[in-house]
């Protein structure tokens, strides 16, 4: 399916120099999930799992959500709605220690 970005083709351009790497997907948003408010240990593991750009969806739902806001969403299959809800509920179960 056109939204789904082969992760081998990801870490090449992570590699390349800037002027060599291809244009962002039109379904990524600029933020980066380092720009949020998370845990050391949330950060590391999106790192860790190669995330780096959010979503559009990710970018206008997860900020809200950490701020404890309620939310309905609605996007196409394959655009990060289950981590949109993940992060924020990680992090509400890691502040609770849970």
């Amino acid at each position: 399916e056109d939204d789904e970005v082969d992760e081998a083709e990801e870490a090449e351009a992570a590699e390349a120099p800037p002027a060599a790497r291809p244009k962002k997907a039109s379904y990524l948003s600029d933020t980066r999930f380092s720009d949020l408010p998370l845990s050391q240990a949330t950060k590391g593991a999106l790192t860790k799992m190669g995330f780096e750009y959010m979503t559009k969806i990710q970018d206008r739902s997860i900020p809200a959500l950490l701020a404890g806001k309620d939310l309905l969403g609605a996007a196409k299959t394959g655009s990060g709605k289950t981590l949109s809800f993940l992060v924020p509920a990680v992090e509400l179960l890691s502040k609770v220690q849970f």
